[in-house]
């Protein structure tokens, strides 16, 4: 009966791990479909390590540092494709990455569904202020929200977020819109 239970026991950790691996082997499969789509930009694979909030703004730290190429203000994507932010310090085998979300942060924007450019405003707290959403344009909650740059330049079509409320414009020209960040 012991024996049998130590085996148990061992087979369980094996699956964890075989579990844990098909994760990571996904994780990067898509990574190498974005780099596969993009072969004019240079990507470096990186884990979050930390996380830190200084006053509004927030940030990740990440595996990779000035050794493995990275430095200051390069774009931090996930696998998703969503744009996680810019790295604001690079040291030697880490890097400190400022969350698009962050409260001093702001970023051109589309809603690509309601075919118009935005201004969007880090909120903190994972959210954005979309702003310049003219009253007469129709957006809804569940909306996407993406870089401009992206969009329009790279083909890139990063996402930052989706569209969580719309309050009326009142006596103002442009609605009251907030998104969340997709990446968490």
């Amino acid at each position: 009966n012991q024996i049998l239970k130590a085996e148990n026991q061992g087979l369980i950790l094996k699956l964890g791990s075989l579990i844990s691996l098909e994760r990571e082997n996904e994780e990067l499969r898509k990574l190498l479909k974005i780099k596969e789509e993009r072969p004019f930009f240079e990507f470096v694979s990186a884990r979050p390590i930390g996380f830190l909030r200084d006053g509004q703004d927030e940030y990740i730290f990440i595996s990779k540092g000035v050794r493995d190429g990275v430095h200051s203000d390069l774009w931090v994507l996930n696998s998703q494709n969503i744009f996680v932010g810019r790295v604001a310090e690079a040291y030697q085998t880490s890097s400190k990455v400022k969350l698009a979300a962050s409260a001093s942060e702001t970023i051109n924007g589309v809603l690509p569904k309601a075919g118009i450019r935005v201004l969007v405003k880090g909120n903190g707290s994972r959210e954005f202020l979309v702003d310049l959403v003219p009253e007469n344009i129709e957006v809804n909650e569940g909306d996407e929200v993406v870089m401009s740059e992206s969009w329009e330049y790279a083909g890139l079509n990063l996402l930052l977020g989706k569209i969580v409320e719309v309050g009326p414009a009142g006596a103002q020209v442009f609605k009251s819109v907030k998104a969340v960040h997709y990446f968490d």
